[in-house]
């Protein structure tokens, strides 16, 4: 995986191929971790935005300005060892 590749939660969701498994029980196992932060935007906690495992980008639109959590090259490779440790099927993916 590149380093300058970013994904969506929802992308990276559909990259593991957990049966079942789709952007919010994604959100919901990041947020168990206490990799995002449980609030209604999602964030990441600061430690791993500075590892380099999200970046975020500002959308704008006609009403507001939000941020857009993505994943990092970097990040894919780290949240699938991660995934791993609760869902075996993770290790034989080819990234």
């Amino acid at each position: 995986i590149k380093s300058d590749t970013t994904v969506t939660v929802e992308e990276f969701a559909k990259l593991m191929g957990i049966k079942g498994f789709g952007r919010n029980k994604m959100f919901n196992f990041l947020r168990q971790q206490f990799i995002l932060m449980n609030t209604a935007t999602s964030q990441p906690y600061q430690k791993y935005l500075d590892a380099g495992w999200f970046k975020l980008a500002v959308k704008d639109s006609e009403h507001r300005t939000s941020n857009q959590t993505l994943i990092s090259g970097k990040g894919i490779s780290k949240l699938r060892m991660v995934l791993a440790e609760f869902y075996p099927e993770v290790v034989n993916l080819v990234t």
